[in-house]
């Protein structure tokens, strides 16, 4: 369920319904149904959902994070954080709420990236999650740098 509800958030990102916070009124009536159609026997509501994105953005709070500290990466394959146990043991002696992630498996961490995530980037070129609704990757020139 987890799968269609991020598919159905990246959907609306690369529409353009989801602003600086989150998404709009239009977006999450139109995941809201979609959900409901999909899983006939849910008659979740918008609360439901956005406490769902909720949890998702937190969970990748916590994987952004532990990926940014030195000795930390990210293993496309097994689709988890990666760490050896020292640094793994120390961290979590600072973040307690990060022991989850030591096994948990975000396959679609990528997607969820474009969804939660900001760019980093800065100046004339850099691109966010917004600016796939009006170019296509593919159209952008980064030659002009």
């Amino acid at each position: 369920m987890d799968r269609y509800f991020l598919d159905l958030m990246l959907e609306q990102v690369c529409v353009g319904q989801k602003n600086e916070k989150s998404f709009t009124k239009i977006a999450w009536a139109d995941m809201k149904k979609k959900m409901n159609e999909k899983y006939e026997n849910m008659n979740d509501d918008k609360e439901v959902l956005k406490n769902r994105h909720k949890k998702l953005k937190n969970i990748y709070t916590i994987l952004k994070a532990l990926q940014n500290q030195s000795r930390f990466g990210w293993d496309d394959e097994k689709h988890m954080v990666t760490a050896d146990s020292y640094a793994r043991d120390e961290y979590l002696k600072e973040h307690p709420e990060a022991k989850p992630m030591r096994t948990k498996i975000m396959p679609k961490y990528h997607d969820l990236d474009k969804i939660c995530g900001k760019s980093t980037s800065t100046g004339q070129y850099a691109r966010s999650a917004k600016d796939l609704k009006s170019k296509k990757l593919s159209d952008v020139n980064i030659t002009q740098v």
